[in-house]
């Protein structure tokens, strides 16, 4: 048993931030083993999460069997592999130095991917509000005239207005 108060201030964190990301909180996980690191080797720190990932993914794989898309899973699978099998070689062959090198590296370039994603979004929403802004009052834009036109339809239409047939 682990005696160092230090590594559980590290490690219930983590957990807490893997089971945050299976509840929907998408990307949360990815801190966890940098975090273990900090404390522990990342070898160790990844044998210490694999039992709970493992509960954690037969839970989901009860909850959505059978709900899976084959086209996802022909997509998917080649590349779990692979990284299967270059996990196993840096796991197996590599010193713990070059793993937190390679862990270091890895989450800041999804890091980094995340954050430009962001900014690229939030790049396209201010462009977007800006040429909504030229381009006149909402009467004169199509898209706002059609919609408009079928809101008007449909409040024409028979039983309109009635939150329930009867």
């Amino acid at each position: 048993m682990i005696a160092d108060p230090w590594f559980y201030a590290v490690a219930i964190p983590a957990v807490i931030l893997v089971g945050l990301s299976k509840g929907g909180f998408a990307g949360f996980s990815t801190l966890s083993l940098p975090l273990l690191a900090l404390q522990i080797s990342p070898l160790r720190g990844a044998v210490i999460m694999l039992p709970i990932l493992i509960v954690q993914d037969i839970v989901s794989v009860w909850a959505y069997w059978r709900k899976w898309d084959n086209a996802n899973l022909k997509v998917l699978f080649p590349g779990a592999f692979i990284g299967i099998f270059a996990g196993y070689l840096l796991a197996a062959y590599v010193s713990d130095a070059a793993v937190k090198l390679a862990l270091g590296i890895i989450s800041l370039v999804f890091g980094s991917r995340y954050l430009l994603a962001e900014v690229a979004d939030a790049a396209r929403s201010a462009s977007a509000h800006r040429a909504a802004a030229r381009s006149g009052p909402p009467e004169r834009n199509e898209r706002t005239a059609q919609v408009a036109s079928a809101a008007a339809s449909a409040a024409r239409a028979p039983g309109a207005g009635t939150l329930c047939s009867r």
